[in-house]
Protein backbone atom coordinates (compact mmCIF):
# COMPACT_ATOMS: atom_id res chain seq x y z
CA UNK A 1 0.00 0.00 0.00
CA UNK A 2 2.73 2.56 0.63
CA UNK A 3 4.96 1.39 -2.61
CA UNK A 4 7.14 4.30 -3.54
CA UNK A 5 5.73 3.65 -7.26
CA UNK A 6 2.43 2.59 -7.73
CA UNK A 7 1.08 1.73 -4.07
CA UNK A 8 -2.05 3.77 -2.54
CA UNK A 9 0.32 6.15 -0.68
CA UNK A 10 1.76 7.06 -3.99
CA UNK A 11 -1.31 8.34 -5.69
CA UNK A 12 -2.56 10.04 -3.09
CA UNK A 13 0.14 11.86 -3.16
CA UNK A 14 -0.01 12.92 -6.81
CA UNK A 15 -3.42 14.50 -5.92
CA UNK A 16 -3.12 15.80 -2.78
CA UNK A 17 0.52 15.78 -1.71
CA UNK A 18 0.08 17.35 1.83
CA UNK A 19 -2.01 14.75 2.73
CA UNK A 20 -0.59 12.87 5.85
CA UNK A 21 0.75 9.10 5.72
CA UNK A 22 -0.27 6.30 8.89
CA UNK A 23 1.12 3.58 9.18
CA UNK A 24 -2.34 0.54 9.38
CA UNK A 25 -2.29 -1.18 12.70
CA UNK A 26 -0.87 -4.39 11.60
CA UNK A 27 2.20 -2.13 10.34
CA UNK A 28 2.24 -0.14 13.16
CA UNK A 29 2.59 -3.50 15.37
CA UNK A 30 5.41 -4.65 13.60
CA UNK A 31 7.29 -1.30 13.54
CA UNK A 32 6.72 -1.54 18.00
CA UNK A 33 8.22 -4.88 17.82
CA UNK A 34 11.12 -4.46 15.81
CA UNK A 35 12.35 -1.29 17.21
CA UNK A 36 11.93 -3.13 20.68
CA UNK A 37 14.31 -5.94 19.68
CA UNK A 38 16.50 -4.42 17.91
CA UNK A 39 18.11 -2.63 21.08
CA UNK A 40 19.23 -5.87 22.48
CA UNK A 41 21.97 -7.28 21.29
CA UNK A 42 21.08 -10.69 22.11
CA UNK A 43 18.30 -10.79 19.72
CA UNK A 44 20.17 -9.66 17.00
CA UNK A 45 22.24 -13.06 17.43
CA UNK A 46 19.84 -15.13 17.60
CA UNK A 47 18.14 -14.05 14.68
CA UNK A 48 20.99 -13.94 12.48
CA UNK A 49 21.57 -17.33 13.61
CA UNK A 50 18.29 -18.49 12.83
CA UNK A 51 18.95 -17.09 9.49
CA UNK A 52 22.42 -18.37 9.19
CA UNK A 53 20.49 -21.98 10.31
CA UNK A 54 18.16 -21.46 7.13
CA UNK A 55 20.58 -20.49 4.97
CA UNK A 56 22.88 -23.26 5.31
CA UNK A 57 20.74 -25.78 4.40
CA UNK A 58 18.40 -23.55 1.42
CA UNK A 59 21.75 -23.26 0.03
CA UNK A 60 21.98 -26.74 -0.62
CA UNK A 61 19.77 -29.20 -2.35
CA UNK A 62 21.01 -32.09 -0.88
CA UNK A 63 21.24 -30.21 3.14
CA UNK A 64 17.70 -29.38 2.37
CA UNK A 65 16.87 -32.54 1.07
CA UNK A 66 17.58 -34.31 4.27
CA UNK A 67 16.44 -31.94 6.08
CA UNK A 68 13.20 -32.29 4.67
CA UNK A 69 12.66 -36.07 4.90
CA UNK A 70 14.83 -35.99 8.09
CA UNK A 71 14.38 -39.88 9.00
CA UNK A 72 11.06 -40.51 7.26
CA UNK A 73 13.26 -40.21 3.93
CA UNK A 74 12.46 -43.75 2.69
CA UNK A 75 8.40 -42.88 3.38
CA UNK A 76 8.56 -39.70 1.72
CA UNK A 77 7.13 -38.22 4.75
CA UNK A 78 7.59 -34.38 4.15
CA UNK A 79 8.01 -32.66 7.43
CA UNK A 80 7.67 -29.11 8.58
CA UNK A 81 10.59 -27.18 7.07
CA UNK A 82 12.61 -24.15 8.15
CA UNK A 83 11.18 -21.14 6.96
CA UNK A 84 13.26 -18.12 5.80
CA UNK A 85 13.64 -14.88 7.91
CA UNK A 86 11.19 -12.16 7.43
CA UNK A 87 13.39 -8.43 7.46
CA UNK A 88 9.96 -6.47 7.50
CA UNK A 89 6.97 -8.31 9.13
CA UNK A 90 8.46 -9.24 12.71
CA UNK A 91 5.33 -11.19 13.57
CA UNK A 92 6.14 -13.54 10.62
CA UNK A 93 9.44 -14.47 12.44
CA UNK A 94 7.03 -16.64 14.60
CA UNK A 95 7.02 -19.11 11.28
CA UNK A 96 10.72 -19.58 11.46
CA UNK A 97 10.94 -19.90 15.02
CA UNK A 98 8.43 -22.28 15.76
CA UNK A 99 9.71 -24.65 12.49
CA UNK A 100 13.19 -24.36 14.18
CA UNK A 101 12.23 -25.21 17.40
CA UNK A 102 9.61 -28.50 16.24
CA UNK A 103 12.78 -29.50 13.62
CA UNK A 104 15.38 -28.67 16.59
CA UNK A 105 16.76 -32.30 16.60
CA UNK A 106 16.55 -33.21 13.06
CA UNK A 107 18.71 -29.99 12.42
CA UNK A 108 21.08 -30.55 15.13
CA UNK A 109 21.49 -34.04 14.26
CA UNK A 110 21.95 -33.13 10.08
CA UNK A 111 24.73 -30.48 11.59
CA UNK A 112 26.27 -33.35 13.62
CA UNK A 113 26.32 -35.79 10.56
CA UNK A 114 27.58 -33.11 7.93
CA UNK A 115 30.59 -32.15 10.38
CA UNK A 116 31.44 -35.74 10.68
CA UNK A 117 31.29 -37.26 7.00
CA UNK A 118 31.30 -33.56 4.86
CA UNK A 119 34.71 -33.78 2.01
CA UNK A 120 34.11 -29.85 2.28
CA UNK A 121 36.35 -28.28 4.61
CA UNK A 122 34.68 -25.15 4.74
CA UNK A 123 30.99 -27.02 4.84
CA UNK A 124 32.32 -28.68 8.02
CA UNK A 125 33.47 -25.85 9.96
CA UNK A 126 29.76 -23.91 9.07
CA UNK A 127 28.47 -27.13 10.13
CA UNK A 128 30.33 -27.30 13.50
CA UNK A 129 30.04 -23.40 13.86
CA UNK A 130 26.41 -23.70 13.78
CA UNK A 131 26.31 -26.85 15.80
CA UNK A 132 27.81 -25.11 18.55
CA UNK A 133 25.46 -22.05 18.64
CA UNK A 134 22.24 -24.62 18.48
CA UNK A 135 24.03 -26.59 21.59
CA UNK A 136 24.19 -23.16 23.63
CA UNK A 137 21.59 -23.10 26.55
CA UNK A 138 21.79 -18.94 25.68
CA UNK A 139 20.20 -20.21 22.15
CA UNK A 140 18.06 -22.61 23.00
CA UNK A 141 16.78 -19.55 25.77
CA UNK A 142 16.01 -17.48 23.39
CA UNK A 143 14.35 -19.89 21.48
CA UNK A 144 11.83 -20.43 23.98
CA UNK A 145 11.34 -16.83 24.81
CA UNK A 146 10.63 -15.73 21.23
CA UNK A 147 8.37 -18.44 20.07
CA UNK A 148 6.36 -17.17 23.62
CA UNK A 149 6.37 -13.51 22.66
CA UNK A 150 5.63 -13.77 19.02
CA UNK A 151 2.74 -16.97 19.38
CA UNK A 152 0.45 -14.22 20.13
CA UNK A 153 1.41 -11.36 18.10
CA UNK A 154 1.27 -13.71 15.34
CA UNK A 155 -1.89 -14.43 15.92
CA UNK A 156 -3.32 -10.65 16.52
CA UNK A 157 -1.15 -9.24 13.65
CA UNK A 158 -3.25 -11.66 10.90
CA UNK A 159 -6.32 -10.65 12.50
CA UNK A 160 -5.63 -6.84 12.33
CA UNK A 161 -5.83 -7.52 8.67
CA UNK A 162 -8.87 -8.18 8.64
CA UNK A 163 -12.83 -6.37 8.66
CA UNK A 164 -12.87 -5.21 12.13
CA UNK A 165 -14.25 -2.60 14.58
CA UNK A 166 -12.34 -0.43 16.94
CA UNK A 167 -13.28 -1.96 19.50
CA UNK A 168 -12.15 -5.39 19.09
CA UNK A 169 -8.76 -4.61 17.71
CA UNK A 170 -8.63 -2.44 20.85
CA UNK A 171 -9.79 -5.86 23.09
CA UNK A 172 -7.18 -8.14 20.94
CA UNK A 173 -4.51 -5.71 21.08
CA UNK A 174 -4.67 -5.24 25.03
CA UNK A 175 -5.01 -8.97 25.63
CA UNK A 176 -1.64 -9.37 23.87
CA UNK A 177 -0.12 -6.52 25.38
CA UNK A 178 -1.03 -8.77 28.81
CA UNK A 179 0.00 -11.73 28.07
CA UNK A 180 3.51 -10.31 27.06
CA UNK A 181 3.85 -8.66 30.30
CA UNK A 182 2.80 -12.18 32.40
CA UNK A 183 5.90 -13.60 30.54
CA UNK A 184 7.64 -11.27 31.95
CA UNK A 185 6.31 -11.94 35.56
CA UNK A 186 6.72 -15.74 34.74
CA UNK A 187 10.09 -15.46 33.39
CA UNK A 188 12.00 -17.94 35.55
CA UNK A 189 9.18 -20.85 34.36
CA UNK A 190 10.26 -20.07 30.37
CA UNK A 191 13.60 -20.46 32.10
CA UNK A 192 12.81 -23.85 33.85
CA UNK A 193 11.01 -24.84 30.22
CA UNK A 194 14.35 -24.07 28.49
CA UNK A 195 16.16 -26.14 30.82
CA UNK A 196 13.31 -28.87 30.49
CA UNK A 197 14.27 -28.55 26.89
CA UNK A 198 18.14 -29.48 27.10
CA UNK A 199 17.35 -31.96 29.20
CA UNK A 200 15.10 -33.65 26.48
CA UNK A 201 17.57 -33.06 23.88
CA UNK A 202 20.56 -34.02 25.75
CA UNK A 203 22.24 -30.42 26.19
CA UNK A 204 24.06 -29.38 29.14
CA UNK A 205 22.49 -26.45 30.95
CA UNK A 206 25.21 -23.93 31.34
CA UNK A 207 24.23 -19.81 30.66
CA UNK A 208 27.39 -17.77 30.54
CA UNK A 209 26.62 -13.96 31.13
CA UNK A 210 28.22 -11.75 28.57
CA UNK A 211 31.31 -10.08 29.86
CA UNK A 212 30.35 -5.99 30.09
CA UNK A 213 32.65 -4.17 28.38
CA UNK A 214 33.27 -0.44 30.59
CA UNK A 215 34.55 2.26 29.14
CA UNK A 216 37.46 3.86 30.38
CA UNK A 217 36.60 6.94 32.18
CA UNK A 218 39.09 10.19 31.46
CA UNK A 219 40.00 13.51 33.30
Amino acid sequence: MSGSNSGVQKRIMSVAPNAPFVHCCAHNLNLVISDAAKITQVANHFFATVQAIFNFFSSSAPRWATLAFSEDFACKIRKKVLKKICPTRWEARHESVSALKQRYIDVLKSLINISLISKKSDERSEAQSLQKKMESFQFVLMLSVWENILRPLHGVSKMLQRDMNLQNARDRLKNVYYLINELRNNYEDIVNNAKSLCLRWRLPVTYTEPRQIYAKKTF
